[in-house]
Formats: C-alpha cells, structure tokens, sequence
C-alpha cells in the first residue's frame, strides 16, 4: 500500500481528482456496421441518427468474410464499416445505445423483417474497447434490460491487446490502427476539457 506523506498534501488538489472522475465518465460511442448489396447504402451511416448523435466513418469500408453467421438473414458479399461518435457518451448509457441500434436495424428492414444492416455498438475508452451484445456468454457481464458487455479489447503497453473472444475482424492491422488513431484523439478531447456529454439516448424499450 502506498503512504501518503504528510508532506505531499501540500500540492493535494480535489480539483485534479474531480477531474480525474470526470474523464472516466467519459467514452466515445463506436459501432461496427454490417450491410449487404441489398443493405442500405454507406452513407445512410454517417446521416447522424438523432439517437447516437454525429457519427463519422473510421477507416475504409471492407469485406466482411470472416464467418457465413449473417448469410442466410442478409445474403453475401456482405461489408462493414466502423462509425465513430463525435460526442462523448457517460458509460452507463451502453444498454440504452445497444436498444436504439436495435430499433434502428428494425426501421431498415426488409418488408419480410429480415435486417438489412446490423450495427454492434460499443464503448471506446483510453483502457478498453467494451461492446454491447444481446447474448449472454461466460465472459460477458449482465448490465441490465437485456444487454450484456464484453472487454473485446484492452489497450495495455502501449498497444491494443486482444482475448481469446475477439471477433477475427477485430484483429486486422488496419482496424488497430484505426482504433489506436481513434484513442489518440479521444485523449486529446480529454485532457482539453471541451466536451459536453451525451447523458440521453432515447429508445423504444424501457
């Protein structure tokens, strides 16, 4: 256990430890979009949803080739591409943001309710990347409302280590890299302090 000298209280400030609250409140909304030749098309995700706010592309679209899981609801030559919010987001709402990207797959659908599109949110923050799942698994942890969380990534010794349940489209170079230029700019945001938080995401379940 580390002892606090007596003489260290003299540069002691609540102001920095309030700070420090504040800044592990604060995540950036990321979200892994899926869609078909059928699907809508890519610009329709970075028409900014109400619900999540401004989004903006991260990386290049890219073939999504890793598992036939989605083929026989979407079809193939499916693509995906990673969108990332502008504004930063308290971490309690991930339940709430995983709902509206529900009801958003619903509103796309096809007349047959097969999806069109499929959008996995998460929670990018300086130690981790946490996503969102209907799906319960050993290694997920129940939030509530239905929703469970999973660390698919920590960032440790300077660079994003995965876990044996990475998604394998997770582990390309190109979309670490991403992640990593992704983490530089949300430090940025908060060391600056010019943030205002999304503390709302409205959706059609309670």
């Amino acid at each position: 256990m580390k002892v606090v000298r007596a003489s260290s209280w003299a540069s002691f400030r609540w102001d920095d430890v309030l700070r420090a609250i504040r800044m592990s409140e604060a995540v950036r909304v990321l979200s892994r979009a899926k869609f078909g030749l059928l699907g809508a098309p890519s610009d329709w995700l970075v028409a900014s949803p109400p619900t999540l706010g401004p989004l903006e592309r991260l990386g290049d679209e890219f073939a999504f080739d890793c598992t036939d899981y989605y083929r026989a609801e979407m079809g193939p030559n499916l693509h995906k591409r990673l969108l990332l919010g502008r504004r930063l987001v308290e971490r309690q709402l991930l339940p709430a943001i995983k709902l509206a990207t529900n009801d958003i797959e619903r509103q796309l659908a096809a007349e047959s309710g097969r999806r069109r599109v499929n959008l996995d949110p998460g929670l990018l923050s300086p130690e981790n990347l946490v996503l969102a799942s209907t799906k319960p698994r050993g290694h997920r942890v129940y939030l509530g409302r239905g929703i469970w969380a999973e660390v698919t990534m920590a960032f440790q010794h300077g660079r994003f280590e995965m876990f044996a349940w990475t998604y394998p489209d997770y582990r390309s170079a190109e979309l670490v890299n991403s992640l990593q230029r992704a983490r530089g700019r949300l430090l940025q945001t908060l060391r600056r302090g010019d943030y205002r938080l999304l503390r709302e995401v409205p959706c059609s379940r309670a």
